[in-house]
């Protein structure tokens, strides 16, 4: 294996990597610049000749380093195509752990008879459901963004942040603490979030950021997995909206709340939907305030429809139908999501509240135990996707090059492995530690 570090003038965007194996055999490979010009790559070959790598263009390589059976360090880009690189022998520590775990959980599941899957189910089972689909968008889309095909499958993000705001709104109780409302979000995330800095190998500072829920706010940059940026904005703006809505009353929350919610949305429109604006302000925290604040109207338009006779179950039908098939496609389809993503997150919130009311076909359909059961493990399948993919996954598509010309064989086994290690990782991990938690922090 090799290890290919570069640092470049470029802010973002890919670099494309090029070489031939021991049987000049030519191969490519693409590393992404993920911060102050800088990206990295894996790449499993037994030998590379005729090295070249590709900048974005306007932008050029500073310097490359090279870690093979020695280690290299190149600022004269013309060196490197007449060069020969050998590989360094390797035993990566997570492949091992995450395949014994996965084949302890399997006998352990067998031989013992245990049920993998909860018998408690929630009130809503097919938002469970809807759940999962949108946590495999982002397996997809993480999965395929380094296999070149294009997907939107990162506004899966979106989808949860109205649907948290959804649910914070149904289940708002003034007699809780705000102290007691984040400590249930911390002893939800935090069992999590500490396996994956152990999988990512974190140092000391990454680990603290991730637990005081400082990634990707502005205050530090390190992420660790990267999709766990999320649980920090989670945090923090559901923390902001819990505070508003028990200190103020309704019509002056719904005021603030519709302000933040628009001009947030204006902002990350014009913006963009990642990074910085003027280096101060996170649109990661932008997407959180617009997306809760859009989940909390969500959840007022559901209460004002409780409250009035049935609606037309063909009607509801028909517009479930509609809308499901549309989110799927903007989520998975390449070209299907519009330009201006606004109109995603309105079908989003357009689902939620149809599947809410269930008043139609569909809804009524996913809304069965069955469903919630193997949703249950949604978010263990977002926390542990990306260690599968990175060091599994990609580990075994670039060594073998049956997997590279069967893309769809990969993108499936990719989502049901990610099914299975979240289901016994939500079973053997995140159950026992949430709940140990629980117990000692009453």
């Amino acid at each position: 294996m090799f290890k290919i570090a570069v640092e470049t003038t470029a802010e973002n965007g890919k670099i494309v990597i090029s070489y031939k194996d021991a049987a000049g055999t030519a191969r490519a490979a693409s590393a992404r610049i993920v911060k102050n010009g800088r990206a990295s790559a894996r790449i499993w070959a037994d030998e590379m000749t005729e090295l070249n790598l590709s900048p974005p263009a306007g932008t050029q390589i500073v310097s490359v380093k090279i870690a093979g059976d020695k280690k290299s360090v190149f600022r004269d880009m013309s060196a490197l195509s007449s060069q020969t690189f050998k590989p360094a022998a390797h035993f990566d520590f997570k492949v091992f752990l995450l395949l014994g775990f996965l084949y302890f959980c399997l006998w352990h599941t067998v031989v013992n008879g245990v049920r993998p899957f909860d018998d408690k189910v929630p009130a809503m089972m097919n938002m469970e459901f809807l759940r999962l689909v949108f946590t495999f968008g982002i397996v997809v889309y993480h999965l395929t963004e380094r296999l070149d095909i294009v997907n939107e499958g990162w506004l899966g993000v979106e989808f949860f942040f109205i649907l948290s705001g959804f649910f914070m709104m149904l289940t708002f109780d003034p007699a809780r603490t705000t102290f007691d409302f984040a400590k249930s979000k911390i002893i939800h995330f935090v069992p999590l979030l500490l396996l994956c800095a152990f999988l990512g190998k974190a140092k000391l500072v990454p680990v603290v950021s991730n637990v005081l829920f400082l990634q990707s706010t502005g205050l530090s940059d390190d992420v660790v997995p990267p999709q766990s940026w999320f649980l920090a904005v989670l945090f923090w703006v559901s923390l902001f909206y819990f505070y508003m809505m028990k200190i103020c009353n309704i019509q002056s929350n719904r005021l603030i709340f519709a302000l933040l919610t628009f001009f947030s949305y204006a902002a990350c429109r014009h913006f963009g939907w990642d990074g910085m604006i003027g280096g101060v302000f996170s649109v990661r925290l932008l997407r959180g305030v617009a997306g809760i604040g859009l989940g909390y109207f969500t959840a007022s338009l559901y209460l004002a429809f409780q409250k009035r006779k049935p609606a037309n179950a063909l009607f509801c039908t028909i517009a479930e139908i509609a809308l499901t098939l549309y989110a799927a496609a903007i989520v998975f389809v390449k070209g299907a999501c519009p330009e201006n993503k606004i109109f995603a997150v309105v079908c989003f919130a357009g689902l939620i509240l149809l599947f809410g009311m269930k008043q139609g076909a569909v809804s009524r359909f996913f809304n069965r135990p069955f469903f919630a059961k193997i949703s249950a493990c949604s978010f263990a399948i977002y926390m542990t996707h990306w260690f599968l993919e990175m060091d599994v996954v990609l580990h075994w598509y670039k060594r073998f090059s049956f997997l590279q010309q069967h893309n769809g064989f990969v993108i499936a086994g990719t989502v049901l492995l990610s099914w299975v290690l979240g289901v016994f990782v939500h079973k053997y991990v995140e159950k026992p530690a949430t709940a140990f938690l629980k117990r000692k922090w009453k």
